[in-house]
Formats: structure tokens, C-alpha cells, sequence
């Protein structure tokens, strides 16, 4: 049922990690829409600033983060494990990326600010305590990247012809979402 896709030679594994993350990212749209109108106005207006401002660039942004966490982990995996299981594959994504999360915002303090709008957008994001990222940004980075690797696991099984109409029928949803959000 899931396909071991720790591998990090094998690259077939990259359509069904691609497809995999823009279906998080599109659940996390539905998601951020049905919440939206519960959120206040100045949520909002943060909100319709973020996908005014950067558009198709924060969706490529966020889908190459976790198409990252997952290469990420699958580097790293063989080097702690020997013998691969799904629940290590997970164990090893979410404190890789836990660790990124914590060396990136420490990072976004070195890049002089109004040098880009969109490390601007990321370090506010961030404590000004300590260059912690806030909890909630990082408990969303992990759970993303586990949903991730479960689903590219998952329909890794599944042929490329598969992986390819759902790369191209979710890609086909996603300026639809993002203008719904405005």
C-alpha cells in the first residue's frame, strides 16, 4: 500500500513528492478559506496582502519547502537508519524539518530587511524573542511535511500516468483557490 520512497537515487519519486505537496498546499487553501471568514479584519487583510503581493510565487514557494523537507529527510534517513520503515521516514522528516525551521529564522535576521518583500513577509512571521519562529508556524511545517511523505508514499504505488493527471488536475485548481482567498 505504501511504496518506499526514502530513496533519494531512485527519482521516480519525485512526481509522486510533487503531487503530494501541491495537494497539501491546496488543502491548506481550502483550509485557510473556510477559515478566513471566521478571522478578523486585520487577518484578512493579511491574508489578501500575502496572495495580492506574491501570488503564484507563495505557492511555489511553499511547495518547494516541502518538496525540500522531504528530500531533506530522504538524505538523511540512511545515515541514522539502516533498515527503512514509514514511521522512521516520518520521525526523521519531522525533526529535519523542526531543525530547519529553527536555522532558517535564525538566517532571515541576517538579510538586511526591505532587501525582499518576500523575507520580509517570512520574518515577520518570526518572534522577535530569541529569532524563534512562532509554535504554530512550526507545528504547520511538520505536519506538512508528514501529510506529505504519507501521501507521496501512498500513491507512489500508483502508476505515472496517475501521478501526472493528478499533478495536472490539482495544478488546474490552485489560481482558482488563491483568487477565491483574495
Amino acid at each position: 500500500m505504501f511504496k518506499n520512497i526514502s530513496n533519494s537515487y531512485d527519482i521516480s519519486n519525485y512526481l509522486p513528492i510533487l503531487v503530494s505537496s501541491l495537494l497539501i498546499y491546496i488543502i491548506g487553501l481550502i483550509y485557510i478559506y473556510i477559515k478566513k471568514n471566521n478571522k478578523n479584519d486585520i487577518e484578512k487583510k493579511k491574508l489578501n496582502n500575502l496572495y495580492t503581493n506574491f501570488n503564484l510565487s507563495i505557492v511555489l514557494t511553499d511547495v518547494l519547502f516541502l518538496i525540500i523537507s522531504v528530500n531533506r529527510a530522504r538524505f538523511i534517513l540512511p545515515y541514522i537508519f539502516k533498515e527503512y520503515s514509514l514511521l522512521k521516514f516520518i520521525l526523521v522528516g519531522a525533526i529535519s524539518q523542526l531543525i530547519y525551521d529553527l536555522v532558517l529564522s535564525d538566517l532571515y535576521y541576517l538579510i538586511p530587511r526591505n532587501s525582499s518583500l518576500l523575507f520580509n513577509f517570512f520574518s515577520k512571521k518570526n518572534n522577535n524573542n530569541h529569532h524563534l519562529p512562532k509554535e504554530p508556524i512550526i507545528i504547520t511545517n511538520i505536519i506538512s511535511t508528514i501529510l506529505t511523505i504519507l501521501i507521496a508514499s501512498f500513491i507512489a504505488s500508483f502508476s505515472t500516468h496517475f501521478n501526472i493527471n493528478m499533478l495536472i488536475s490539482i495544478t488546474s485548481f490552485i489560481p482558482y483557490l488563491i483568487y477565491l482567498i483574495k
